[in-house]
């Protein structure tokens, strides 16, 4: 009588281990294939996205990052970008210190982004910040 209960037992706990795995695999696997690639910077994933600003962060350096979009985007024609560069600024009050932070507008194809490339301290990410207006 015992072994047959342990039995069944065993085999309802191998079903829900099964029907577990059905359920939590493919969802691990879609919020793995969720972050996507930064359209502007070809190295960051998206880390979050609310209000109209996208989040995007790369391991490569704050310099790397401002180096690219100057070769990129002050060398097209069809690009209008304006620069503006800060330091020691306080992220959105919440005692997050910036180290270094350049912003540019870009207008392509019909559309105007702000893009904020930041670097908070103790972070060993690069932020991109993507607004599109």
């Amino acid at each position: 009588m015992r072994r047959a209960r342990r039995k069944h037992l065993l085999s309802f706990a191998a079903v829900l281990l099964l029907a577990s795995a059905a359920i939590v695999i493919p969802r691990v696997l879609s919020a793995m294939k969720a972050k996507t690639n930064c359209p502007f910077y070809p190295n960051a994933l998206m880390v979050r996205a609310s209000e109209g600003v996208t989040t995007y962060s790369t391991n490569d350096a704050f310099g790397q990052v401002v180096e690219w979009y100057d070769g990129q985007h002050h060398r097209k024609s069809q690009m209008a970008v304006a620069t503006a560069h800060g330091q020691g600024a306080s992220a959105h009050g919440l005692g997050v210190e910036t180290v270094a932070a350049y912003s540019m507008v870009i207008s392509h194809a019909k559309e105007t982004y702000l893009v904020t490339i930041c670097r908070l301290r103790g972070a060993p990410q690069t932020f991109v910040m993507l607004l599109k207006s």
